[in-house]
């Protein structure tokens, strides 16, 4: 493979600013869209006043961190790997990322336009509050769809 190494500082920066920036900086899309929907899930448990605030945020914080060093591990273990020359690093139990990024650009794009909508036409979000699940659903669905195909390419007699 030639492909360019990646700074572990600037992954490192990203996240800081904007949670799971690093991760998507890094081509590892799905955990940059897990951690984006458990931060944000996270959130609006924390405006609900279910009384589970001071836990909530503690995971909130927990989360935050989690992410800023886990995009820094994950350069630093995406280098090393280029140069071993190896596919992954198996006492890591970290691959480089597909370098496909279809799926991300879509999910920045959707997220994007929606938030461009609200901005710009006071398109209202409310319904968000209401549909947030099943777009939870929806995406373990399709994990779970592409996982089992994943699955069935590796071994065939599943």
């Amino acid at each position: 493979r030639d492909m360019p190494f990646k700074s572990t500082a600037f992954s490192i920066i990203l996240s800081v600013f904007i949670p799971s920036l690093g991760h998507i900086y890094l081509g590892y899309y799905k955990q940059a869209f897990t951690i984006m929907l458990v931060f944000a899930a996270m959130i609006m448990l924390l405006t609900t006043g279910s009384g589970l605030e001071p836990l909530l945020g503690i995971m909130l914080g927990f989360l935050y961190f989690y992410q800023i060093f886990d995009a820094g591990r994950r350069a630093s273990l995406y280098n090393r790997i280029l140069e071993s020359g190896k596919a992954g690093l198996e006492s890591e139990q970290i691959e480089i990322p597909e370098t496909n990024p279809f799926a991300g650009g879509v999910i920045l794009v959707v997220i994007g336009s929606l938030a461009l909508l609200n901005t710009l036409f006071d398109f209202s979000m409310a319904w968000l509050e209401d549909w947030w699940p099943a777009m939870m659903i929806v995406l373990g669905i399709w994990l779970i769809r592409k996982g089992r195909k994943d699955r069935r390419k590796d071994d065939p007699t599943l």
